[in-house]
């Protein structure tokens, strides 16, 4: 029996050209998908062409909770706070501002002025709030700060 390959498969050479027929028959098949595929992406180009945030956006969270501000702090010194911080890319969530308003409860415990504290961070460019460093009025003593000439002149006898 006389057989040739074609496209794997071993078949007589009576069925050949019916395999023929139909390998062009799918290839016209194929070409007229292709075609049609492009007919419609061609049709739809003038919809707008997704931008790098369009392509795979992550599901919005939902707007944080107002959390409720204690009586100690100044409502609009913290919404431009929050404003601030959000011009600098720091996250308000509801966990965030809890933990922001728990330091801040802390802070106000321990005798210090609340709104300093946020006046500051806000001057400073901070997202987050720090307690001052030294005693309860922010570090600033009573006497200035002595230079090291200074020093050096108390401590030494020159007469």
């Amino acid at each position: 029996m006389n057989e040739k390959k074609v496209t794997s498969l071993y078949l007589p050479v009576s069925q050949l050209d019916d395999v023929s027929a139909i390998v062009e028959c799918k290839e016209r098949s194929v070409s007229w998908l292709y075609s049609k595929a492009m007919d419609e992406y061609l049709s739809n180009s003038h919809k707008p062409v997704p931008t790098k945030t369009g392509i795979a956006t992550t599901p919005k969270k939902s707007a944080a909770k107002e959390p409720v501000l204690p009586d100690f702090l100044d409502k609009a010194l913290w919404d431009d706070f929050l404003k601030h911080r959000k011009k600098l890319k720091a996250p308000n969530t509801e966990r965030s501002l809890n933990s922001l308003l728990k330091k801040l409860s802390g802070f106000y415990n321990d005798g210090h002025d609340i709104n300093e504290i946020i006046q500051k961070s806000y001057d400073n460019g901070w997202k987050d709030v720090f307690e001052p460093k030294g005693g309860l009025n922010g570090g600033n003593s009573t006497q200035p700060r002595r230079t090291s000439i200074e020093q050096d002149l108390q401590f030494n006898d020159w007469d």
